[in-house]
């Protein structure tokens, strides 16, 4: 990779590598973790990445500017800014994640009810029964990868929780648009100069056609909703958005209803489909861990899997910076003047290797979440402050109900002893080679 050389401080920015903005950029995308710890070590708690496509962002590690970014004043501190570049074809102009102040308020008012504990937990049958399906296609005592696996178990679940169980055949095809839609997405998306149309077959062309199905889909069924006689005595998120109506008492468009569904959908495809992976490639290489897991699973109890869970998170963060807000004005953090239009950050995954807060850090240990829980602000899974994750309830319940359902009728090794390392998958950090393993039945 080269020696990373200091560059010296301009408009009172912290220091950081020299590299070409496009180097930094094809080094985050190849070995974001190994990148991000590097600067880390070499600059200390506070350093700045110049990246191509996004520009200026700062990274903060110590604990004191990190509750003063997550605690700052939305008006200051705009998270949907680097959002506009990747996710604005995706999920719309009226998705949670492009927009801030009143509005993100607004949108986050109609989804939180949606995503309550006792609410997410009434979708854990749901789950369990998708992963009994799901592990009962999987292939016994020879290699495979996992992610895919559990994209379309995720999916599954997000899906039936979206639209209800009643449009299953429905499902199956929005399904398939979605996955069509995302993996076109996955070059595209993150470079601007790659969005031109010229066909089909062209990386722009095949996106814009799959979003095109995707949209074709579910205003299908935001017509269907609105048309059906038992649409008030239904719960699912669609139907409760069909129904809901802001403080002057206006319903929503298609169009925003449009994009509360597709964030939704691929907030919760990409990130707890990702996080499900990284649990398992460390459980196929914790034996200890996953009977731990089954045998507590069979006297009816959960408090073991939910720190599984947490430690997962903690070791690999699906997405290891977010959010990343852009400051509306000059700010002074850390002893450094931040100028207006800079990317600022906690660097979540360099916070969850902090041997001050986690001891042998690199380790998969979960036995450290059995004896409390870190500060908020030195574990950020789910982001962080008004743009934290509206679906966190839900994917950490689904993330213990996939352990459990998994776990008591399989167990799995790893293809090779060395970990996979993390790169990008579009927005999130997946492992390289798609969390490889080998199951086999469990005993009884």
């Amino acid at each position: 990779m080269g020696t990373i050389r200091s560059i010296t401080r301009r408009s009172g920015l912290p220091p950081g590598p020299a590299l070409p903005p496009v180097a930094q950029l094809l080094l985050y995308a190849a070995r974001p973790e190994g990148w991000l710890r590097r600067c880390g070590a070499r600059y200390g708690d506070t350093f700045t990445l110049r990246v191509a496509t996004l520009g200026t962002v700062v990274f903060f590690t110590d604990a004191e500017t990190t509750r003063v970014i997550i605690s700052g004043d939305p008006k200051i501190y705009h998270a949907s800014e680097i959002n506009m570049v990747e996710l604005m074809p995706i999920v719309g102009p009226y998705s949670s994640f492009t927009l801030d102040e009143d509005a993100h308020a607004r949108s986050r008012q109609l989804l939180n009810p949606f995503f309550g504990r006792d609410r997410s937990r009434a979708s854990g049958a749901v789950v369990e029964e998708a992963a009994r399906r799901e592990v009962a296609s999987w292939p016994r005592g020879r290699p495979f990868e996992l992610r895919s696996h559990m994209q379309d178990l995720t999916l599954d679940v997000m899906l039936r929780v979206t639209f209800g169980d009643d449009v299953a055949p429905r499902l199956a095809e929005l399904a398939r648009a979605i996955t069509r839609m995302v993996e076109s997405g996955t070059l595209v998306l993150p470079l601007p100069a790659l969005r031109r149309d010229l066909g089909p077959r062209s990386p722009w062309g095949r996106f814009v056609r799959a979003r095109a199905r995707v949209d074709s889909l579910v205003y299908e069924m935001i017509d269907r909703q609105r048309a059906a006689a038992d649409a008030a005595e239904r719960t699912d998120v669609l139907s409760r958005l069909v129904a809901a109506t802001d403080k002057q008492g206006d319903g929503l468009s298609r169009e925003e209803i449009r994009d509360h569904i597709v964030t939704v959908l691929i907030a919760g495809l990409e990130t707890t489909s990702t996080a499900l992976s990284w649990t398992f490639h460390e459980l196929a290489r914790n034996p200890g861990v996953q009977q731990r897991v089954r045998a507590e699973r069979a006297r009816g109890a959960d408090t073991y899997t939910k720190a599984v869970v947490k430690e997962s998170l903690r070791l690999h963060p699906p997405v290891l910076v977010g959010p990343v807000p852009m400051v509306t004005e000059d700010v002074t953090l850390n002893g450094f003047r931040i100028p207006a239009g800079t990317f600022v950050t906690p660097g979540t995954t360099l916070i969850h290797h902090d041997p001050g807060d986690y001891p042998e850090p690199d380790r998969f240990l979960p036995d450290r979440f059995l004896e409390g829980s870190p500060p908020a602000h030195r574990y950020l899974p789910y982001g962080w402050g008004p743009h934290r994750c509206v679906g966190a309830n839900l994917a950490s319940i689904e993330m213990e109900r996939v352990l459990g359902a998994v776990l008591e009728s399989v167990t799995m090794t790893p293809t090779t002893p060395k970990p996979e390392p993390g790169v990008i998958r579009y927005v999130t950090c997946a492992p390289k080679n798609g969390a490889r393993v080998v199951i086999q039945p469990a005993s009884r």
